[in-house]
């Protein structure tokens, strides 16, 4: 018997995807385009939410959606980073307006990447699979 090899088409930091958005309708589009590639990929509107879930994940992706405003995607990246400790976190921001003083207060907050929230599938997906 033949075994079958699985081949996804980009690298994972990460074992797990998590998508973070409180808009339900954007949380569902971007977890169907990851989804699509073959990760292993769940969503959660809130972090607290989601954190009960990963505590025993040590390798995990999230993809953090959020308004431009007071607790926009930098906050809760910077909440995840608190909460990292000896895990592999790696984190994608996507955001809507994506000018120079809102990527700079997301990369501040230590996220790995920034996309624009309408940005093509192709984008969503390298950005996710990219180590760099």
């Amino acid at each position: 018997a033949q075994q079958e090899e699985r081949v996804m088409r980009f690298p994972m930091i990460g074992d797990t995807v998590c998508v973070l958005c409180r808009n339900a309708r954007v949380r569902s589009l971007l977890h169907v385009q990851v989804l699509g590639c073959d990760y292993s990929c769940f969503s959660a509107a809130m972090l607290e939410d989601a954190l009960g879930m990963l505590a025993d994940q040590q390798s995990i992706t999230f993809v953090v959606a959020g308004p431009e405003r007071a607790d926009g995607a930098w906050e809760v990246c910077g909440e995840i980073r608190q909460w990292q400790g000896r895990r592999r976190v790696y984190v994608v921001c996507v955001v809507d307006t994506f000018d120079a003083e809102t990527v700079e207060r997301c990369l501040t907050a230590h996220a790995d990447r920034v996309v624009k929230r309408d940005c093509d599938d192709a984008d969503l997906i390298t950005s996710v699979g990219s180590k760099t």
